[in-house]
Parts: C-alpha cells; sequence; structure tokens
C-alpha cells in the first residue's frame, strides 16, 4: 500500500513537471518567436526612419567618443562610457549570441546579425538619449540614470518603473550569469577532474605550448 501511494504522489509531481514544462515551452514560443521578432526589429525600423538614420553620424560618434571634454557633464568620460556600454554588450550578445545564432540557423544566420545590428543602432542611440536626457543628480552628486528613471520621468508610471528594475535584476541571472557561465563548464569540469588526479593532464603539452607559440 506504501508503494502505491508513493507511486502515486511520484506520478503526479511528475505530471505537475510536465504540465509546468508545456506552460514554459508554450511560453517561451511567444517570447522568442515571430512576435518577438516583429516587435524588435519593427523599433528598430521605426526609429531608424523617425530620428532620420542616426547611423549616418556613427563616424562622428567614435570621434566624439575619443575626444576630452573638460566643460562636460558627468561622472565619467566619453571613453569610460563607450567602454562600459561595449562591456555590457560584448560577451552574451556579441559572442555567445552569435556562435548561438550560427548553431541554430546556420552561417546565413551571420548576415541577420549584421541587419539588425545597423538598424539596432537607432535604438540603442534612442535609449542612451532618454537615460541622459531623464537622468538625476543625488545629494552627493552622483548621477543616476537608465531606462528605469526614462519610464518613471518621461511617462509618469513609477510602478512600471520599478517593474523593469525588478525584470532587469533578475533577468542578470538568466542573461548575465547562467548565459556566460555554461560555456565555460566543459573546460571548468577538465580543471576539476586534472585537480582531483592530482595531475596537470588538463593543461596542453609543453611541446603543444612550443607549438603553439612558434
Amino acid at each position: 500500500m506504501r508503494r502505491f501511494i508513493g507511486f502515486f504522489h511520484l506520478q503526479r509531481q511528475t505530471n505537475a513537471i510536465l504540465a509546468m514544462n508545456e506552460i514554459l515551452n508554450t511560453l517561451n514560443g511567444y517570447l522568442w518567436g515571430w512576435p518577438m521578432i516583429v516587435l524588435l526589429v519593427g523599433t528598430h525600423i521605426f526609429l531608424t526612419i523617425r530620428l532620420k538614420f542616426p547611423q549616418r553620424y556613427i563616424g562622428k560618434a567614435i570621434r566624439l567618443s575619443f575626444q576630452r571634454d573638460a566643460n562636460s557633464k558627468g561622472d565619467v568620460s566619453q571613453f569610460a562610457a563607450l567602454a562600459t556600454g561595449l562591456a555590457a554588450t560584448i560577451g552574451t550578445g556579441n559572442i555567445i549570441g552569435v556562435a548561438t545564432a550560427v548553431t541554430m540557423g546556420g552561417p546565413g544566420a551571420v548576415f541577420w546579425c549584421w541587419v539588425t545590428g545597423v538598424f539596432g543602432i537607432a535604438t540603442k542611440y534612442a535609449e542612451g538619449l532618454l537615460s541622459i536626457k531623464y537622468r538625476i543628480t543625488t545629494k552627493e552628486g552622483t548621477m543616476l540614470g537608465g531606462p528605469m528613471y526614462a519610464i518613471e520621468r518621461g511617462m509618469g508610471c513609477k510602478w512600471l518603473a520599478v517593474l523593469f528594475a525588478l525584470f532587469a535584476f533578475l533577468a542578470t541571472f538568466g542573461i548575465g550569469c547562467t548565459t556566460k557561465a555554461m560555456p565555460s563548464r566543459p573546460w571548468r569540469q577538465r580543471v576539476s577532474d586534472g585537480t582531483r588526479r592530482g595531475s596537470d593532464s588538463f593543461l596542453p603539452s609543453s611541446s603543444a605550448r612550443w607549438s603553439s607559440l612558434a
């Protein structure tokens, strides 16, 4: 009787997990399917046309990023802001994201990455412009900005700004930490196995290291 009750509870748990998995797969299809693609690319194209093709000023933007302006307002220089923006983009998006796209869609996915990247310049420009326009200065003189401040001060929706900040915080665990940590798992496993064996078998041999230097 106990075995039957245990089997019954196990079956219920299995059915609940399968039902949850089906719900998540359905939700994933809506979030990362055609609706999301149309929304993202449509926003890129709309802002490109609405802002009169800001991509044509990319050379000027790069030049200004390397210039020093003593009279500019802000906590960091233009180059530091550029480096921070690149640090937040390169990695998950440019390396792991492109590798995942090529793995799932083939080499032709690189072309569409270029297309969306070019049109996405307008979205990135609009996001940066709104963050600067609606940023605030604290009593200590530190500037705070970002999409949540643009939503609160520009749209007047504080609850939506709080919700955005909460979702952005939760997304750092999945998009930021997990996505970057998973590709390094095989290498960490090899290091762990070699350490437990008390050897350096996980490291390349001396001949291999010299040949790579040559």
